[in-house]
């Protein structure tokens, strides 16, 4: 439901000379309530504030309460839609691969509460897996994260093959060139029985793990492949390898998938990197 614009033609300037008294003897302008109902005063016109969602918007920026915090793209939108007050958002920001915020118009905040400084009404941040990159793990614990945390894509198959023929009888972990390593374990078999055997360790891999909305393509990135003798066996861990790229390509996907969502909103509300 749209918001109601009262008028002169309307017959009711009387009302709109109310809602001026009330917003002058609170010092500020914005939202007023008289006879129950709730009107705004914007550019010199007042709008009777009719849907629940709007005034939940209106509390959301002057302060009142919290941002809306949504776990997809669709719910952001869905919440931008429904704040109906002409000229109350100015963009939807994707801060990082993980996070797209809807923002007031400055001119809103002013109008609302004149020492508001929080332009955040709304935010979506997906629910991942949770993707350690940097820590060293255990292999099983290791393993584990790539199947929960990484599409079937690019080297993560071989990746969980190599990590299952790892023993936790690593003696010893070397640089071969200052790049690659290879680790040291007691070889098997009748011929070569407590000898050692020098193992190469992959030393960069291409994963897809899941970083950013389920509702775009999840980044494919480089990932440096190393391997350290801990205190109660071997240690794996992934370093990231691509400069961040995959970040910018994220993000990318996340402006273009919600470019898509707004195609039919009624309002033009860009979308910002």
């Amino acid at each position: 439901m749209a918001e109601v614009l009262i008028g002169e033609s309307a017959g009711l300037v009387g009302l709109a000379e109310k809602v001026q008294e009330l917003v002058e003897t609170n010092h500020r302008q914005g939202v007023v309530e008289v006879d129950g109902r709730h009107y705004w005063q914007h550019e010199g016109k007042v709008v009777e504030l009719t849907t629940a969602a709007t005034l939940d918007a209106i509390a959301r920026v002057r302060g009142d309460t919290e941002a809306v915090e949504v776990g997809t793209l669709e719910s952001l939108v869905e919440v931008a839609v429904s704040v109906t007050v002409p000229g109350a958002l100015s963009a939807i920001v994707v801060t990082c691969p993980a996070r797209a915020e809807l923002f007031a118009t400055q001119t809103l905040l002013v109008e609302l509460h004149e020492e508001v400084d929080r332009r955040v009404v709304a935010a979506s941040d997906p629910l991942l897996p949770g993707f350690l990159e940097g820590h060293w793990l255990t292999p099983e614990a290791f393993r584990l994260m790539l199947l929960r945390a990484c599409l079937p894509a690019g080297d993560r198959d071989e990746l969980l093959l190599y990590i299952a023929r790892i023993k936790d009888d690593v003696t010893d972990v070397r640089e071969d060139d200052g790049v690659s390593q290879s680790y040291a374990a007691v070889a098997s078999g009748p011929k070569a029985a407590g000898e050692t055997a020098w193992v190469p360790v992959p030393g960069r891999v291409i994963l897809q793990p899941w970083r950013t909305f389920h509702e775009v393509d999840q980044p494919s990135s480089v990932f440096t492949f190393r391997m350290r003798k801990g205190r109660s066996g071997p240690e794996l861990a992934l370093f990231e390898a691509d400069g961040g790229m995959w970040r910018l390509e994220a993000m990318r996907s996340v402006k273009g998938r919600l470019e898509e969502l707004l195609a039919d909103a009624p309002m033009d509300l860009p979308v910002l990197i």
